[in-house]
């Protein structure tokens, strides 16, 4: 069957704007394509009518469609209007005049039908306070809705305190339309008028504004709404504290407004009680508002559920009146749905904060209720340093009582353990003042839930108690010991005082239990000394100082967590160190010389300095005197013995030790010059006081030039160099470096025979030389010239020693050269872009891998397909060389569908011998970067711009224009969610719709403000309280474009080092929420807001989730609207 269209722009069909034409769908999914011609800024109806309205036979308009393209071939976005069960009819307004092709498919049905054209008629009533249109409570008016999204507004007067609502029914006898209630200013003040009632504040003239999708007559008509109550101030109840009121809910979204009286600072409930009537279990809200700082009221508390009697407890923040909103739905109900409302009121027994706080004299007892989940009870008490006090606490039946002391500055001295319970504890202060003692829930059920959680606390100052400050009456004798008793309330620290002289080290131990700690304390309360790692966390612990001036210390025994009424004991032993336990106070040895010393402890180590020269060969004579024994070496592996360490701390082998033993005369060699240090110290279960002698001796002096690989000399090629070797022990050893494979000589000058020469690799290989060439090898002088392979560039080292038994000092020179054997120029290997590649991306990453390490010439480059060479912008190279790679970098991006030339002419890359790449005389890849689309699709699409009139949809997904601003300046702004893109001062430009994201060479811009783009801008924002790094900003929005949730991102910002430098290490919820309100909103919490978000969090909500509602939230959006609206750039991330 023949087709009477075809479906492309080369349809003879012809469509006149005003007129009609007829077609015929032959098969089903049959398109008729049809030429025509619309004038910028001008409203058009396309409408495709069959048998149902007398167009045709076209059965059915079930799976039809009418599409627009225009001439490029790029669809519209056509408004559908609709009718109801009838045509298909769409809107449109062009932007561009010119030839359009309107595209008529039916993918079920064949038939004939009637295609038109028309503009829809004058607009009966405009959207404005202009409009003739007047409606009356139950008085119709009639309009119509000539063009989809048609506005017309109404005048109306209403009077305050009545309740109205608007029924929009258009012709068909069919509910549709909205409608949004203006004031005469024309500001916006109610929306969804047509299910939801208006409620004036005032009395006078309004408008309302009727909207729908689809064209068409219709009737509105306004009603009145029965009501008790006012929605708003001006008819409310009157509610009082512990009076009671009633209503009802008239109707469906209905609230019902009291005013409650409060005083500043008490406890009010107020309880909701619908009524038990059978169908009332309806859901039901109270809602407390309090003034609002900028005037008006905001929400103070709120709860909600259905059928049971609702509940709030509020403590009061001012004296004033608050509001009461009783609200619900009464859907289905053929009646009204009667409530019961009441209001009680209550004081606080305590302040509950540490400025408010008053005064509790040590031995009351703190005595009070907990109202609410939130409720805190703070008292403030005068406790003296050192003195320890008991708070005592019954045991709560209900377990549900926090207790905290907290010092001055507001951080908590002591707290409630990790589990509900008995609340008892002891506390001995560090410093006289100001503490506080504060009740709370333990399980902080919220702010507007009552708790009623009674509680009683002692306090008493512990009579007959060790002080812990300089009164204590407690001492412990030189040598002596003492024994007392940790109170039973706990938390109990007793000083005993002990006299010290200035140089004396003092042993102090305790027997005590696991838990009880020791410390070492001076008159200011400052920490000297702790015990020793070994003893810590054991009954007995041992702890050493060495007091550095005479005077009086304090030694602190402290009752660990949940310790009371142990027994100790202390016990001091003192000595006199005769020399220092570590380097920076270590006695000084010299060779020759005796030094006779004690280890007076077990634990003591004695330090000796003394500085060495490079293969300075020595010995130590060391004997040592225990207890009850004799002079000798260690038995049984116990007992004093030598350490000797460089300054790094490597230890010096011993060349005559036995495992387990160390010899009376122990020789060493060291290597290289340095300061050196020798310990002696006790292994084993070695008794104490141990005496013992050192008695150092040089065999063989050294020399500056270090033994082995380690320390040795570096040594240039080509540099001439004059040394010796010193004495029968030393050896010389140098390092060169060769950059490649090849061939080292090595010319050495000494007397015949008395210098040896070895060559080893990194990796610790000895080298044989190869065979000397004419002239080389040794003289009768002794100079000897050898010649190695180097196989690989790296390092070798060549050590020079004195054959045993020779004569020694012996001088020598020596001389190193290198000569490279590598005449094979580098080969390509790989790329990692094929030639002739297609749809490259526009940042590529091309690398070209070689055989061998290279390195660049000069003249690789870059060029279009246009002949022009790609050029980095500044001081940017655009190739770069690592290993055996040569990478392209453009900096910049690449033009789409565009192809590129790589070309290395004759000396562009280089081995490190110089040997040029051996390719063709100029080797040349070619590839292409990725085509643009010339249509919008449903997919992320890229385009190409050009700044002079085109029009650009991208339809869905996440599309992109790309620009090429080299040339010039552009203009680009952004309206009604369209761009326009211009050259600098034009007149005209590119207009752009569904378009997320625009690219430019160098710099790139976020047009989808509603999108990830923005979601990413905010989401910095909120979290660093600071505009995004450039970079930063395009990684998070490639992310979230390749999938990555919102919420992920959160939780990554959440985890990094700048959240934790704005927000501390592990916030607490309460101080995480105020600084998002801090940093996100730029204000302090309001009560509402603050209590909604600490309860999510309570009940498990992921901080994540939190940081993404500030970041999302309306307020937040609308704060960065004037810095982002019109686009924000970042950089693109490929």
């Amino acid at each position: 069957m023949t087709d009477d269209y075809s479906s492309d722009t080369h349809t003879t069909g012809l469509l006149t704007a005003g007129g009609s034409t007829t077609g015929n769908f032959e098969t089903i999914f049959d398109q008729d394509s049809f030429k025509i011609t619309l004038r910028a800024g001008t409203t058009y109806l396309f409408k495709m009518s069959g048998a149902p309205d007398g167009g045709g036979t076209l059965s059915s308009y079930d799976r039809s469609s009418l599409e627009l393209l225009n001439q490029a071939g790029s669809t519209q976005s056509l408004l559908d209007v609709g009718l109801f069960k009838g045509a298909t009819l769409k809107q449109y307004t062009p932007a561009a005049s010119g030839t359009y092709y309107l595209l008529a498919s039916s993918w079920l049905y064949t038939g004939s039908y009637t295609l038109s054209a028309t503009s829809p008629s004058a607009d009966d009533y405009p959207a404005s306070a202009a409009t003739p249109g007047v409606i009356d409570v139950d008085a119709p008016a009639r309009g119509t809705f000539e063009r989809a999204k048609d506005v017309d507004w109404f005048r109306f007067h209403a009077e305050a305190g009545q309740h109205y609502r608007v029924d929009v029914i258009r012709d068909g006898n069919r509910q549709e339309g909205s409608a949004t209630v203006y004031d005469g200013n024309g500001d916006m003040i109610a929306k969804d008028f047509t299910y939801k009632p208006f409620e004036p504040a005032s009395t006078g003239d309004y408008y309302v504004a009727l909207s729908a999708s689809s064209v068409g007559a219709y009737t509105a008509t306004v009603r009145v709404l029965t009501d008790d109550y006012s929605a708003n101030d001006s008819v409310p109840g009157q509610l009082a504290a512990g009076g009671t009121a009633t209503g009802a809910l008239q109707y469906d979204e209905d609230v019902d407004r009291f005013k409650l009286d409060m005083v500043e600072g008490r406890f009010y409930t107020i309880t909701l009680k619908p009524s038990t009537e059978q169908g009332s279990e309806r859901f039901m809200s109270l809602e407390l508002l309090a003034p609002g700082p900028a005037g008006g009221s905001a929400k103070f508390a709120h709860i909600d559920g259905s059928g049971t009697p609702l509940s709030l407890t509020v403590k009061a923040t001012g004296t004033h009146s608050y509001w009461v909103d009783v609200a619900g739905r009464a859907e289905n109900r053929p009646g009204p749905v009667p409530y019961t409302l009441t209001a009680s009121a209550a004081p606080d027994d305590y302040a509950d904060d540490r400025d408010s706080a008053a005064a509790l004299p040590v031995g009351a007892v703190m005595s009070g209720t907990l109202q609410t989940g939130t409720d805190v009870d703070v008292v403030k008490l005068a406790l003296t340093a050192g003195v320890s006090y008991a708070f005592t606490m019954p045991p709560n039946p209900s377990s549900d009582v926090r207790v905290q002391l907290y010092g001055a500055d507001g951080s908590v001295v002591h707290g409630s353990s990790n589990s509900p319970g008995s609340a008892s504890f002891g506390y001995t202060p560090d410093s006289s003042g100001t503490y506080y003692l504060a009740m709370s829930d333990w399980y902080n059920r919220g702010a507007n839930t009552a708790t009623d959680i009674r509680y009683s606390i002692a306090t008493a100052r512990i009579d007959n108690d060790v002080s812990a400050n300089t009164d204590t009456t407690a001492r412990l004798a030189a040598d002596g010991s003492y024994q007392g008793k940790l109170n039973q309330s706990g938390g109990d620290r007793d000083w005993v005082a002990l006299d010290m002289a200035a140089g004396t080290t003092y042993v102090v131990t305790l027997d005590g239990q696991y838990a009880t700690q020791l410390s070492l304390k001076d008159a200011a309360g400052n920490q000297l000394a702790l015990p020793t790692p070994q003893t810590h966390g054991l009954p007995s612990k041992m702890l050493y100082y060495t007091a550095a001036d005479s005077g009086r210390y304090y030694i602190e025994v402290a009752a660990g967590d949940r310790e009371a009424g142990t027994a100790y004991r202390l016990n001091m032993t003192s000595f006199v160190d005769d020399y220092g336990n570590d380097t920076a106070h270590a006695g000084e040895l010299a060779f020759g010389s005796t030094v006779a010393g004690a280890l007076e402890l077990a634990s003591d180590v004695d330090v000796f300095h003394i500085t060495l020269h490079a293969d300075e060969f020595f010995s130590i004579d060391f004997s040592s005197q225990q207890p009850g024994g004799s002079p000798g070496q260690r038995a049984n592996g116990n007992g004093p013995t030598l350490q000797i360490v460089d300054s790094a701390g490597k230890a010096l082998l011993p060349f005559n030790s036995v495992e387990g033993q160390q010899a009376p005369h122990p020789t060493y060699m060291s290597t290289t010059y340095g300061e050196y240090y020798v310990k002696v110290l006790n292994t084993g279960d070695a008794p104490a006081p141990a005496s013992y002698t050192l008695v150092p001796t040089l065999l063989h002096a050294g020399d500056d030039i270090g033994s082995g690989p380690a320390h040795s000399s570096a040594l240039a090629l080509g540099q001439l160099l004059t040394s010796a070797v010193d004495n029968a022990f030393d050896a010389d050893t140098y390092k060169i470096h060769v950059g490649g494979s090849g061939a080292f000589t090595v010319a050495l000058g000494a007397a015949a025979g008395a210098v040896k020469l070895e060559v080893i690799d990194s990796d610790g290989s000895l080298l044989a030389p190869a065979a000397p060439a004419p002239g080389q090898g040794g003289d009768d002088t002794g100079h000897t010239t050898a010649t190695y392979a180097a196989r690989a560039a790296g390092d070798y080292y060549l050590t020079l020693t004195s054959p045993l038994g020779h004569a020694v000092p012996v001088d020598y020179w020596l001389l190193a050269t290198f000569a490279w054997d590598d005449v094979t120029a580098p080969l390509l290997r790989t790329t990692s872009i094929a030639n002739g590649a297609t749809g490259v991306a526009l940042r590529p990453k091309l690398t070209l891998t070689f055989n061998e390490t290279i390195a660049a010439g000069t003249g690789p480059t870059l060029t279009d397909d246009h002949g022009v060479t790609v050029t980095a912008p500044g001081d940017e190279a655009l190739f770069s060389v690592s290993g055996n790679t040569l990478q392209l970098n453009p900096h910049v991006l690449l033009h789409p569908g565009t192809t590129y030339t790589l070309a290395l002419p004759q000396g562009s890359v280089l081995d490190l011998a110089g040997n040029r790449y051996a390719g063709p005389a100029s080797y040349h890849t070619s590839f292409t970067t990725v085509k643009p689309a010339q249509t919008g699709s449903s997919g992320n699409d890229l385009f190409v711009g050009s700044a002079t009139g085109n029009h650009i949809d991208g339809g869905a997904g996440i599309d992109t224009v790309f620009y090429d601003d080299s040339q010039g300046p552009l203009d680009i702004s952004l309206q009604q969610g369209q761009a326009a893109v211009s050259l600098h001062g034009a007149d005209t430009g590119d207009t752009l719709a569904g378009i997320e994201r625009l690219l430019f060479p160098d710099h790139a811009l976020a047009l989808d403000i509603d999108g990830h783009g923005g979601q990413a801008y905010r989401m910095y924002q909120a979290a660093f309280n600071r505009a995004p790094d450039l970079g930063g900003l395009g990684y998070w929005i490639k992310a979230m474009d390749d999938g990555i949730s919102l919420e992920q991102v959160a939780r990554s910002f959440l985890f990094s080092k700048e959240f934790e430098h704005l927000y501390g290490a592990g916030p607490s919820d309460h101080d995480f929420v105020t600084s998002l309100y801090n940093n996100v909103l730029h204000r302090a919490p309001d009560p509402g807001g603050f209590a909604y978000w600490i309860d999510a969090l309570h009940h498990g909500t992921d901080r994540a989730v939190v940081l993404n509602g500030f970041s999302e939230s309306a307020e937040n959006q609308a704060a960065l609207l004037p810095i982002i609206g019109q686009g924000f750039p970042y950089l693109f991330a490929g």
